[in-house]
């Protein structure tokens, strides 16, 4: 609990990230040098080494942290057993891979990359992934619950449902390139958002697969979305300064939750457990709480910068906020 000696792992260039272990006593850190290296929180200074040739753009644990799963500028994805790191299992694109992850019983690699496809591995077969080809880079991928159906998105102006026992894919067009794309929980839905100034919400399933089920407009960019816990309200934000709450059933006159304006707008945006509340933070130096019963009067978290990021704790009675302005700071708001 000595906060003015802390741990320090140390890598040779910038560092892109970092994953607790399930127990918390190894850190797994991937970085701009060219490695990802695991931690024994309790003997730091000498780190398992992971090395590729170029950045390591990410990595992950297996569920049981004996393997870690990592993806690099170098083309490649590799699997490596912690305790054998000499002979890494070796999947390789033809670009720069900008993503990957485990399927459920972690049998299966997805990848996703630069050279414009996403494939679908086997490591007791990495030579011959199946492939879903797009016309340009990838920007991310999901395998929808059953792994049956593939969701993928490039610097194209639409997403995919992709059926795997038919290779067959639905388009989810829009008019300029997406940002992102999520699964609804029962598979039926996706939501996606891109720099047409849209989020829209799609039906993915039988007769009706690729019809839209409404449209929601910003006056700029959407940048981010994302469904209240029971999916029955969508919260979007936006270059434009604003947050929304939009009803899917009936999208016409959404709740709209103001910033000032910004050169970087609303940049992300959360619920609360029971959806009655609402978390925005932006370019305007503030993170805000909305009532959405009385939007007109948000408790306003000021930083010095543009603030980056917040969350709850489990009980809702603090926010964590973080901000350019090199600080994190945490607001009791118990009495709110």
């Amino acid at each position: 609990n000595d906060t003015s000696n802390p741990i320090v792992f140390r890598h040779d260039d910038d560092v892109l990230g970092a994953r607790w272990s399930n127990d918390e006593s190894r850190v797994l850190t991937w970085s701009v040098d060219g490695t990802a290296r695991v931690w024994d929180v309790d003997d730091p200074e000498n780190p398992i080494i992971l090395g590729h040739e170029d950045f390591v753009q990410g990595a992950r644990w297996s569920a049981d942290n004996t393997r870690v799963l990592t993806w690099s500028d170098d083309n490649t994805v590799r699997i490596w057993d912690l305790d054998n790191i000499g002979a890494p299992i070796i999947f390789r694109h033809d670009e720069d891979v900008t993503g990957a992850v485990w399927n459920h019983d972690e049998t299966l690699v997805m990848s996703w990359s630069f050279d414009n496809t996403v494939r679908i591995w086997d490591e007791n077969n990495p030579g011959v992934p199946r492939i879903l080809q797009h016309e340009r880079d990838l920007r991310g991928a999901s395998w929808n619950s059953d792994e049956t159906r593939v969701l993928s998105w490039a610097y194209e102006n639409e997403a995919r449902v992709w059926d795997l026992a038919t290779g067959d894919f639905i388009l989810l067009p829009h008019e300029d390139y997406l940002g992102f794309a999520i699964w609804s929980r029962n598979d039926t839905q996706v939501l996606s958002w891109a720099h047409d100034n849209t989020a829209r919400l799609w039906d993915v399933t039988g007769d009706d697969a690729g019809t839209q089920l409404a449209l929601m407009t910003h006056d700029n960019f959407v940048l981010g979305a994302a469904w209240n816990p029971d999916e029955t309200q969508i919260l979007t934000w936006s270059l434009d300064s604003t947050a929304k709450v939009w009803d899917p059933e009936n999208p016409v006159n959404p709740i709209i939750l103001p910033h000032e304006p910004s050169g970087f707008g609303v940049r992300g945006g959360l619920w609360s457990a029971d959806s009655s509340h609402v978390i925005t933070w932006g370019g305007d130096n503030t993170a805000r709480i909305w009532d959405l019963a009385n939007p007109a009067t948000p408790i306003v978290l000021r930083h010095d910068a543009d603030v980056r990021g917040a969350s709850y704790n489990a009980d809702e009675s603090i926010v964590l906020t973080w901000s350019r302005d090199n600080t994190i700071r945490l607001w009791d708001v118990s009495e709110l």
